[in-house]
């Protein structure tokens, strides 16, 4: 099995703005850097495979990140060493704050795709269920802790 990650968020500003200048200036490195992990399956734009697009702006200003992994522990090292540092560290200043869950996992046959709606669907059980082997957080995966001490996700 590999490892499915969603991951959506709001905008407090337009893509192309001031506001989010350092922000868009930091995607292309951090998919550079998620595409020179070793764990990193592929990504995912609307409901297509391209290993070139991580974020699609919608038309509400939400953008969302749709990606597979060989395991939890591969996600957990890209997660801290590079989108932790930095995007979560300074998420308050380009996303707004939502009461529900914004990333949900779940695990997916090895050589299966998952699309975005089953991703907004997993989203939208997990807020509702919470953790449960069908859609779940970090703390579903004991083997990784670092979410734990190092309070980005």
């Amino acid at each position: 099995m590999h490892l499915a990650e969603f991951n959506i968020s709001k905008l407090l500003a337009p893509l192309e703005s001031p506001q989010l200048r350092d922000f868009v200036a930091n995607v292309d490195h951090v998919n550079s850097s998620a595409e020179h992990n070793d764990g990193l399956i592929g990504r995912s734009k609307d409901d297509t495979r391209d290993p070139v697009t991580v974020i699609s702006p919608r038309p509400n200003d939400n953008i969302y990140t749709l990606r597979v992994w060989q395991s939890p522990e591969q996600l957990e090292h890209s997660g801290w060493n590079i989108v932790c540092r930095k995007i979560n560290q300074r998420r308050q200043k380009w996303f707004r704050h939502v009461k529900s869950h914004c990333l949900v996992k779940w695990w997916v046959d090895e050589g299966s795709w998952p699309t975005v709606a089953e991703a907004k669907s997993r989203l939208g059980q997990f807020d509702a269920n919470g953790n449960y082997d069908h859609a779940f957080g970090w703390s579903h995966l004991p083997l990784v802790q670092r979410w734990q001490t190092q309070g980005c996700a």
